[in-house]
C-alpha cells in the first residue's frame, strides 16, 4: 500500500466538498468576503489524516453520516463548537461511526488536524494491545494528549509527502506506511481508553440546541422551493421564537433566517455555477431556491460572495 498525499485550494465555497478526505460535509459561509479553504490529506488506506484550515466562519454538517471513527484536535481557542465541545488546544476529540456531526466556528481562521479510521480495522488494533474488545462509544468523548502529539500531527502531512519519500525503495515504503499506520491507530487506542464522555455545564443545553437547529435545517432541507418562514420553523421544531433564535445563537451565533437564507444563497451559488447562461436566467434560480424578492436577494447575495449573481452565472 503506498502513501498518498493529496491537497486541494479552494476559493470558491460552491466548489466545496468533503471527498479528498472521504466525507461529504454541507459547508455555509457565516460571513461575507473572500473564501480561502486548504486541505491536506495524507491517504494510508485504512487510516486517513487531514490538516484543514479557512478563513470565514462556517458551519458544517456530515451528509450522509460518516461511517468512520474521528480524531479531531485544534490549533488554537475559537467561539464555537466541534460537535458540541469548544473549539480548544491541547485536547482531542474523539468521535465514534454514525455521529450526526456538525461543527460551527464563529470565527475567522479555523485550523485543525483530523484523523479517520476504518473500524474494523481500529477495532482489530484495539483487541489486540488492549486485550479486550472495544466498546464503541455513545458518542463524543474527550482526553488530552501530550503536546507532542499534537504537534506532530500537525506536521504529519508534509512530512510524509511525496518528495521526502522518493529516495526510499518500495521496502522502505512499506515501513514507513505501516509505520505511520501503527502510529495512528495506537493513538486512536490509548485515546480510547483515557476519554471520558464529553460534559460540562451547559452540555445539555448545547446539546439541546444543536438538535432544534438540526432540525430546522431538516425541515428547511425538505422544501428547497420555499421561502420558510419563523413561522414554519416553530411549528415544525414545536418550540416558541425565542427558544429558537436562542439555540442558533449560542450554536451558530447568528438568527435561524439569517442562517437559512445563506445556506440557500450558497445553494443559488452551486446551481448558477452549473447553469447555461443562455438557457437560465437569474430569477429563474432565485425563484426555485425559494427567492421571490429579486433585488433583496442580489443585495444579500452580493454581500456574501462580493459578486452580484449574474456576474456569477456569466462566471466573470
Amino acid at each position: 500500500m503506498d502513501i498518498l498525499t493529496r491537497q486541494q485550494e479552494i476559493t470558491d465555497p460552491a466548489e466545496w466538498d468533503g471527498s479528498l478526505f472521504g466525507s461529504q460535509l454541507e459547508l455555509v459561509q457565516l460571513a461575507g468576503g473572500d473564501f480561502s479553504c486548504r486541505q491536506i490529506v495524507t491517504d494510508l488506506g485504512g487510516v486517513q489524516i487531514l490538516r484543514f484550515s479557512v478563513n470565514q466562519p462556517i458551519k458544517v454538517r456530515s451528509r450522509p453520516l460518516t461511517h468512520r471513527y474521528v480524531a479531531a484536535f485544534f490549533d488554537q481557542s475559537l467561539e464555537g463548537h466541534f460537535a458540541g465541545a469548544a473549539i480548544t488546544p491541547w485536547q482531542m476529540l474523539l468521535l465514534p461511526p454514525a455521529f450526526d456531526f456538525d461543527a460551527c466556528a464563529k470565527d475567522a481562521g479555523f485550523q485543525c488536524t483530523v484523523l479517520f479510521a476504518d473500524p474494523e480495522l481500529l477495532r482489530a488494533h484495539y483487541r489486540t494491545l488492549a486485550g479486550e474488545p472495544l466498546r464503541e462509544p455513545a458518542g463524543l468523548m474527550t482526553t488530552a494528549p501530550e503536546p507532542s502529539v499534537t504537534e506532530r500531527l500537525r506536521a504529519w502531512p508534509a512530512w510524509a509527502a511525496s518528495e521526502n519519500l522518493d529516495s526510499l525503495d518500495n521496502s522502505q515504503r512499506g515501513g514507513v506506511h505501516a509505520a505511520l499506520v501503527d502510529e495512528a491507530l495506537s493513538l486512536f487506542v490509548d485515546g480510547l481508553r483515557a476519554a471520558v464522555p464529553f460534559a460540562q455545564a451547559d452540555a445539555p443545553k448545547q446539546s439541546r440546541a444543536q438538535s432544534l437547529v438540526r432540525e430546522a435545517e431538516d425541515y428547511a432541507n425538505s422544501r428547497p422551493d420555499q421561502n420558510v418562514r419563523m413561522i414554519d420553523l416553530c411549528g415544525a421544531t414545536g418550540v416558541s421564537e425565542r427558544t429558537l433564535q436562542y439555540a442558533f445563537q449560542i450554536t451558530l451565533g447568528i438568527s435561524p433566517m439569517s442562517y437559512l437564507r445563506r445556506r440557500r444563497l450558497h445553494e443559488v451559488r452551486r446551481m448558477l455555477k452549473a447553469a447555461d447562461p443562455a438557457s437560465v436566467t437569474v430569477s429563474a434560480i432565485a425563484c426555485q431556491a425559494g427567492f421571490w424578492h429579486f433585488s433583496d436577494f442580489s443585495q444579500a447575495y452580493k454581500e456574501l460572495f462580493d459578486e452580484l449573481p449574474s456576474e456569477t452565472l456569466r462566471d466573470i
